[in-house]
């Protein structure tokens, strides 16, 4: 007998992967979340953006990248998962600048060491941050002097409510700090946003000696081990810095750094950092968020999310 997959979505023209019975907690760095209606691994674009217009009309579902900026349910969650396992990039270039596409599965960490291999330099201080190059986009990730946004000039993306295809250039208005435009339209109508490439663009003056670069970037790499904890299961920062003071500072004033709920913890290396130290519960995670924005209130500071919760 046919799955209800099957029956209303034949799955032959597929050259891929799909799961009906695996769980989130093994697609997040958290290593937290409840068990979706399946989930497709795509092995090359071509499948990923077939599957999107089979999708479309039919079943519900969301994309995960790296899912390292995600806490998920971990009670059943009523949508199917994409997820790729693939890298695409190339680079052209002219006489004033080098452009680069990529797509949104794309580990952001093996596209900056392919920039620093081209001699390509930007995106160095952007080491260790665990993100695809989509998930990256989505959340305008980045450091303090430097954002994923920069050097982005066009997106490509399947818009569900029209169900087209559409490429926009971009520029700093469609970001902000640790937020797009994409984001925000995605959390206002819905989950329809489904990033299909981006092209980046870099100055010629950004050209540099491979070596110099890889040296900065390793240098930074360094210095984010010492400082977070890294090797720890977490989704990475957990609250968005105020203009006047780091987050970590005001979880550790609270007096937070350790603190422990079930299997999670506020890191002693770095307060920002919740991790899972000891198979952490959603809630459990949950709970300590929200008990870190219920005293900082007390204290006159609002403290947001930069993790994104799917409950």
């Amino acid at each position: 007998m046919k799955t209800y997959l099957e029956r209303i979505l034949p799955l032959k023209w597929l050259d891929s992967f799909f799961y009906d019975d695996i769980n989130l907690s093994s697609f997040t760095t958290y290593s937290i979340g409840g068990k979706p209606l399946g989930v497709f691994i795509l092995k090359n674009h071509i499948d990923y953006i077939k599957l999107l217009n089979k999708l479309n009309t039919k079943l519900p579902y969301r994309i995960i990248g790296k899912g390292s900026n995600l806490l998920i349910n971990d009670e059943r969650v009523e949508f199917f998962i994409l997820t790729g396992k693939y890298r695409s990039i190339y680079f052209f270039e002219d006489e004033k600048v080098i452009r680069v596409f990529t797509t949104p599965f794309t580990e952001l960490q093996y596209f900056i060491r392919k920039l620093i291999s081209k001699g390509i330099g930007g995106y160095e201080e952007l080491a260790a941050i665990p993100a695809s190059v989509g998930g990256a986009v989505f959340n305008n990730a980045g450091v303090k002097n430097v954002e994923i946004s920069m050097y982005l000039k066009k997106v490509t993306f399947f818009d569900r409510i029209r169900k087209t295809v559409r490429t926009i250039e971009v520029d700093q208005s469609f970001f902000s700090y640790r937020n797009s435009f994409f984001k925000e339209e995605c959390f206002n109508k819905g989950f329809y946003i489904d990033f299909l490439s981006f092209v980046f663009e870099f100055p010629k003056s950004n050209l540099s000696n491979p070596d110099l670069l890889k040296a900065k970037y390793d240098e930074v790499w360094k210095k984010r081990m010492i400082t977070q904890p890294l090797n720890e299961k977490s989704c990475g920062s957990v609250f968005k810095n105020l203009p006047n003071i780091a987050a970590w500072q005001v979880i550790s004033m609270l007096g937070y750094k350790g603190f422990v709920l079930g299997g999670a913890k506020v890191s002693e290396k770095h307060a920002n950092f919740i991790i899972n130290f000891n198979n952490a519960k959603f809630n459990d995670v949950y709970n300590i968020i929200n008990i870190i924005k219920q005293n900082s209130k007390k204290i006159g500071i609002e403290l947001e999310e930069e993790v994104e919760i799917w409950k």
